[in-house]
């Protein structure tokens, strides 16, 4: 697949899909591109296109060229400082059902020294004390776990620095 110039279409390559909307190229059946994130065992269904993660709208698949679609930069896999900018983004919309908490660690978009993202809370009791079970994603390897809200400054991924397991959400 390529953009409106003829350039192909990348996995990495940051994106606008519309106005106001900016985003990453995840996964290209097209080419054979899959990320870590986003694997050929869970993605190769959709069997063409590309798949973006974007600011306004999350996860879209554009089987077909769009017209609208600008590259923006070529680039790397994103750090983990983007992944929380861009989930900072999708998860603290106006009608999100995902909310932050009161202290700083526990806000949407939160990157912990551990390079783990805090995405919010839906009121679900924790398994500490007064606390909430916060989803919490991984800024290296893009694992989604939930975690108590008292742990959030300090906690590891259980799937790639061997934290502790995660809780249900």
């Amino acid at each position: 697949m390529n953009y409106a110039t003829g350039e192909p279409i990348r996995v990495w390559d940051r994106i606008e899909p519309w106005p106001g909307c900016s985003g990453v190229v995840v996964a290209s059946p097209d080419t054979g591109e899959y990320t870590q994130r986003f694997p050929r065992e869970k993605w190769s269904y959709l069997q063409r296109g590309i798949l973006m993660d974007t600011t306004q709208a999350g996860l879209i698949h554009y089987p077909e060229p769009d017209t609208e679609l600008t590259l923006v930069s070529r680039g790397g896999p994103l750090r983990p400082e983007e992944w929380a900018e861009l989930r900072r983004h999708q998860f603290s919309r106006h009608r999100s059902e995902w909310r932050s908490g009161s202290g700083p660690s526990v806000q949407i978009g939160f990157l912990n020294p551990h390079s783990q993202i805090c995405t919010g809370h839906r009121g679900k009791a924790g398994t500490d004390h007064l606390q909430l079970v916060y989803r919490v994603e991984c800024g290296l390897c893009g694992h989604v776990y939930g975690a108590n809200g008292s742990d959030m400054h300090e906690r590891r991924c259980p799937a790639c620095q061997n934290g502790a397991p995660g809780l249900e959400y």
